[in-house]
């Protein structure tokens, strides 16, 4: 591996295009290298790669260079520790296309279990192009707020993604219309809910992902005074919707938001993490439409799970008290081959 990183590291390294690669290494070396991600991080510029040798390197990494590439060169033995503090994210990052792979990211905890905040593993925010791929997020304590966190952000994807012990969710895609979102070969386990997905809707897809052993599946659902603004729309013209109670005239439309090809298995589990929020949501449930529009759930298998399989209802969260027609048009879709 040595070897390897002195040939990324090289002045030769630079391509034609000008992206350089930057490497990150606990080791004596002597070829260039930074000891911590951040300092690396903070030298890059668009385009550049900053590549991560096996180690443990506690502390929080704050992006805010544009068009960045931070991968470990081994998923498992690269780790960003929080080691619990409290108040602290992981990994924040505050600029488009920013690719973060191939790395662990673990214990970074919220003050408390209400508090908004820190305890976000990795979290993409306020931007457009976000990237998650082979990364293994987890909390070992009682205070991991989210594993995977996109909010007001667009244009992304998570693939090959693992979280586990949060007590909000695993993963979670907030506050945006139009999402042009992909989640797909997740494993998410032992949290409050698997997936949540606050107001987030049209073009969005979740597939081919297992959700288990949480205290409720998949949890897309509508909030005001959350992630504005609400609701979560899954219909393919969210984008041009202005109303938090939109009217459709039939459950004939078109439909962007769609969780398939999944597994929701014996989500069942009240000993999780939670907070005031996720402890009063529903348990043992697989998929929960909470005040949703024009969702689709298809070819998923929902098994185990103690009280519902899907479960739709509408809820009167904050200021926004939702008619009662709200969840319908969701669950008329769900398909259970």
């Amino acid at each position: 591996m040595a070897a390897s990183l002195l040939a990324l590291a090289s002045p030769g390294a630079e391509s034609a295009s000008g992206c350089a690669a930057l490497v990150v290494t606990k080791a004596k070396v002597a070829f260039p290298h930074e000891r911590s991600i951040q300092a690396a991080v903070n030298e890059a510029r668009p385009c550049d790669w900053v590549l991560v040798a096996p180690g443990v390197y506690p502390g929080s990494v704050v992006i805010r260079t544009p068009d960045l590439h931070l991968r470990g060169l081994d998923r498992n033995r690269v780790v960003i520790d929080g080691r619990h503090r409290k108040g602290v994210n992981g990994i924040e990052v505050r600029a488009s296309d920013v690719w973060v792979e191939n790395l662990t990211v673990r214990d970074f905890d919220r003050t408390a279990p209400n508090a908004e905040h820190g305890g976000n593993q990795i979290w993409w925010h306020d931007l457009h192009g976000w990237h998650g791929n082979y990364l293994t997020v987890y909390d070992t304590g009682l205070l991991g707020g989210y594993g995977l966190f996109a909010e007001r952000a667009e244009g992304g994807e998570w693939d090959h993604v693992y979280a586990a012990g949060f007590d909000d969710s695993g993963l979670y895609i907030g506050a945006c219309r139009d999402c042009q979102a992909k989640v797909s070969h997740a494993t998410v386990e032992n949290g409050a809910l698997g997936y949540s997905g606050t107001n987030s809707g049209g073009d969005l897809v979740i597939e081919r992902s297992l959700f288990r052993n949480n205290t409720a599946g998949l949890v897309p659902n509508s909030r005001a005074g959350d992630d504005e603004p609400p609701p979560q729309d899954g219909a393919c013209n969210s984008g041009e919707n202005t109303t938090p109670t939109p009217t459709f005239e039939s459950t004939r439309i078109q439909r962007c938001t769609i969780f398939r090809d999944n597994v929701m298995a014996e989500n069942n589990k009240i000993t999780t993490p939670a907070n005031s929020a996720t402890g009063l949501a529903p348990w043992g449930v697989g998929v929960e439409l909470v005040s949703t529009y024009a969702d689709r759930v298809e070819g998923n298998l929902i098994i185990n799970n103690a009280n519902n399989g899907v479960l739709g209802f509408a809820a009167c969260p904050r200021t926004l008290c939702a008619n009662e027609d709200l969840a319908l048009s969701s669950a008329a879709d769900v398909d259970l081959d």
